[in-house]
């Protein structure tokens, strides 16, 4: 029961991290990314860029901001898409793990009177 607790207590903090990326992206990280493509970006967010994805200074010349504001909705997308995933692979299994044992405890209660009526 306690490992349960512990699973528990770490996915919420995973999926409350989750949630903090989501939002500092709508919050923050779009908006860099068009200063970014304007030159005015922070140095901290210049450098992450940089060493995250080399390619964005050459490559800012050949496509358009919106290009670049597609390709970061889609990876966020993803994100929430896996966490999505994520969730429904641990915690619904958990959830379905106590309906089957009150279902098959009804089960056996039925079986019971079942005996005491035909047994």
């Amino acid at each position: 029961m306690e490992s349960r607790k512990s699973l528990n207590i770490s996915l919420s903090v995973l999926f409350v991290c989750l949630l903090f990326v989501v939002l500092a992206y709508l919050l923050y990280i779009r908006a860099e990314v068009s200063n970014l493509y304007a030159g005015t970006a922070s140095e901290t967010f210049t450098a992450w860029v940089q060493w995250i994805y080399p390619r964005f200074f050459t490559e800012k010349h050949r496509f358009p901001l919106e290009f670049f504001l597609q390709k970061a909705d889609q990876v966020l997308l993803r994100l929430g898409l896996v966490s999505v995933c994520f969730w429904l692979v641990f915690f619904l299994p958990l959830k379905i793990n106590i309906t089957e044992k009150q279902t098959a405890h009804d089960a056996n209660t039925d079986l019971k009177i079942l005996k005491v009526y035909f047994g």
